[in-house]
Parts: structure tokens; C-alpha cells; sequence
């Protein structure tokens, strides 16, 4: 029959269990699972779509600026300033474009804004990424991972706005900041895609050290007899 040499297949698969390849395996695909997941979040947070033009007018925080870390910027590595703003008993989390620096020991300064401003930009989805360790605390309290809104909550007691404000025009503007956040989502897709091959590859490798000598001549047998079959079929 046809099907006989797929049930030989099925049947030959025995597995010689052993602890440790199978517990490094387990380890390995567990981990990897994680990575791709979190770099599957940090890429929708790069991929919302455009929001209508907001103008808005109030006043800077200036002196609860954060620092958002791990940015990019023709060819510089830096931080998004991310500012509150008060604008009709709101708070808005402005980020006010990218910053460099030239060590990781000192935040780069910034000019605050006084008095009454006009800005000029769009709101923009705020995801939370995944964050694989979140215990590690900051020696530098203003520089953070992510806009955290429900920071700014207790910080300021008043309402924030849940999207981001990207500034486009207006004071206080740094660097647009449409261009800091492009960048990274092809980055974060491709690291996503790499960790699922390593999912693969753990679990075929695993399988192959579980499967014993005769086990493994056996499904090399079989599959010869399927591409023979097909072979003959066409």
C-alpha cells in the first residue's frame, strides 16, 4: 500500500529518554520562545499608523524629563527625551525627539522649556515591551526601558493621556522623532525570526539525541521508500 511506508514512519519514531539532552533542550526552546516573543513586541511597538496632526498648547514638566534608552540615530546611540506636558487638565507624554550621549555615567542635558508652548505632532500607540528581567533597577532614576504612563500617574497626580505625543513642531524639539522610532522594527522582526529557527533547531536536535541508533536507520529507511514511492507515482 501506499500509506504503508508513512505508518512504518510513525511507528519507528522510539525515543530513548535522557534527562540531560532533554532538559537542555526544554531549557534552550523555553528561552528562545521568550526572546521571539519579546522582539515580536518590540516590533509592533515601531509599527502603528500614522494618527491625524494634534496641536496642542499648555506647558512643560520640565523637571520630571525621562530618558528613554536604547535609541538610535544616524549612527548615534542615545536616549528619546520623553516629557510631560500639561494641556487642558491632560497630561501628554511628549517625546521630544532623540538626544546623544557620550557615556552611560551621566545623562546628556537638555535646555528646559519655560512659560507657555505650542506644540505640533501626533499620538502614537503605547505598547509596553516585554521585559525578560524586571528587578534590575536603574542607577540613574530618570532613565528608563519604556514610557511608562502609570509612572507618571503617581508622579504627577493628574490624568496622562495613554498614547505617546510625538513632536513634530514646537518647542522644546530635539530631533523629529518619527525617525528614531522607524529604525528598529526590520531589527526586531529579524531577531524574532532567528529565535523561532533556534526553536526548531532545539527540538530537531533534541529529538536526534533521544532517538536511538537503530531508531534513526529506520526513519532514514522509510523516507527513502516515501521519495521512491513518490518517485514512481509521478
Amino acid at each position: 500500500m501506499v500509506f504503508t511506508p508513512i505508518v512504518e514512519f510513525i511507528q519507528a519514531r522510539r525515543f530513548k529518554f535522557r534527562p540531560v539532552y532533554s532538559f537542555v533542550m526544554v531549557l534552550g526552546i523555553c528561552i528562545c520562545s521568550i526572546a521571539a516573543f519579546w522582539q515580536y513586541e518590540k516590533a509592533l511597538f515601531y509599527t502603528q499608523p500614522k494618527a491625524q496632526i494634534l496641536h496642542i498648547q499648555g506647558s512643560y514638566f520640565n523637571e520630571h524629563s525621562r530618558y528613554l534608552d536604547n535609541q538610535t540615530h544616524n549612527g548615534q546611540v542615545g536616549y528619546a527625551v520623553i516629557t510631560p506636558f500639561l494641556y487642558d487638565g491632560t497630561v501628554y507624554m511628549v517625546n521630544r525627539g532623540f538626544i546623544a550621549y557620550k557615556n552611560r555615567s551621566e545623562l546628556p542635558k537638555i535646555e528646559p522649556v519655560l512659560g507657555n508652548a505650542v506644540l505640533r505632532g501626533r499620538l502614537h500607540v503605547n505598547h509596553k515591551p516585554l521585559l525578560l528581567n524586571t528587578t534590575l533597577i536603574d542607577p540613574i532614576s530618570e532613565r528608563v526601558q519604556f514610557v511608562d504612563r502609570q509612572a507618571f500617574v503617581k508622579l504627577l497626580n493628574l490624568p496622562v493621556k495613554n498614547e505617546v505625543f510625538i513632536l513634530n513642531e514646537g518647542q522644546g524639539l530635539l530631533t523629529k522623532a518619527s525617525a528614531v522610532l522607524k529604525s528598529p522594527q526590520t531589527s526586531s522582526v529579524c531577531v524574532a525570526v532567528v529565535f523561532i529557527g533556534r526553536i526548531w533547531f532545539g527540538y530537531l536536535v533534541g529529538g536526534k539525541f533521544n532517538q536511538t541508533r537503530r531508531t534513526r536507520c529506520d526513519c532514514i529507511n522509510t523516507l527513502m521508500q516515501i521519495l521512491i514511492l513518490l518517485k514512481f507515482k509521478k
